[in-house]
């Protein structure tokens, strides 16, 4: 019985050995421009940060979450950051199969419904967002200077207007274009979240993100700055679906040099 307690804890062991990433590879990945994320699947690695109490602690995160926050520790130049996570999030559409069954007739309007019951019910019940989720947000129009238009719209109207512009995708090429152009919107008005912040640890061990998580994630990010202005623009043109909020987005000079990035990273991206 020994012999076999033992075989057990040294195969263990070893397998723990076999899933954590390699220091060298480690710091390979942090230093290089485009990081082979392919290197961090199924592993972890340990970092140390400092909690609220001042202390070190040494705690395990999977391997590209690791590698992608400590590039955005590094990072000096915001842009950088920006672009770190918008190849992250171009490697991982480059693994995954969003949101196919938009492009099956039959299967479309039963998604947008799951969907929206969905996000209802996140809102709600595991948005963890203190009271904005239930809170209805007051947007003026910064479409123009010489109106002052003021609309009165829930978050379950803004998780609505996100499920529709990615449904308005007419094949699997744009509506990943549509996710790295909203993603080059965000991260070039927003500075607080890293992208790691919204997923779930398994999709970084896999590799794999699930359709729910991908929205949770612009979700999130769309409501925790909703008093930021470029993003209240955005959010009038999401709850009112308009047509033209596409063009709006890539007639911004910084979310178009991001966007470009972007579409640069996920030709270049490996598929693991």
């Amino acid at each position: 019985m020994k012999r076999l307690v033992l075989s057990a804890i040294v195969g263990l062991s070893l397998a723990s050995a076999c899933n954590l990433l390699s220091k060298n590879f480690f710091e390979t990945l942090v230093k290089s421009n485009n990081s082979d994320y392919c290197l961090t699947k199924n592993k972890y690695y340990y970092l140390e940060y400092k909690n609220d109490f001042g202390d070190y602690v040494k705690t395990k995160f999977p391997a590209s979450k690791a590698v992608l926050g400590m590039k955005e520790h590094l990072d000096k130049i915001e842009f950088n950051r920006d672009v770190d996570r918008i190849y992250f999030l171009a490697f991982l559409i480059k693994n995954n199969n969003f949101f196919r069954k938009f492009f099956n007739p039959n299967d479309k309007d039963d998604e947008i419904f799951y969907y929206s019951n969905y996000l209802a019910s996140y809102l709600r019940y595991g948005g963890n967002l203190g009271y904005i989720p239930l809170t209805n947000l007051t947007l003026e129009n910064l479409q123009t200077k010489k109106v002052n238009f003021k609309k009165t719209v829930s978050s379950v109207q803004i998780a609505n207007g996100l499920i529709s512009y990615f449904a308005a995708a007419k094949s699997e090429n744009e509506l990943k274009k549509r996710i790295l152009l909203l993603a080059s919107y965000i991260f070039a008005y927003t500075k607080k979240d890293p992208i790691t912040g919204s997923f779930n640890e398994d999709v970084f061990v896999s590799l794999r993100s699930s359709n729910s998580n991908i929205l949770i994630f612009f979700l999130n990010t769309i409501l925790k700055n909703t008093k930021n202005p470029k993003i209240q623009n955005f959010i009038y043109l999401l709850v009112t679906q308009n047509s033209n909020i596409v063009k709006y987005m890539l007639r911004d000079k910084n979310t178009k040099q991001l966007f470009e990035k972007a579409l640069e990273f996920y030709k270049k991206a490996k598929k693991c």
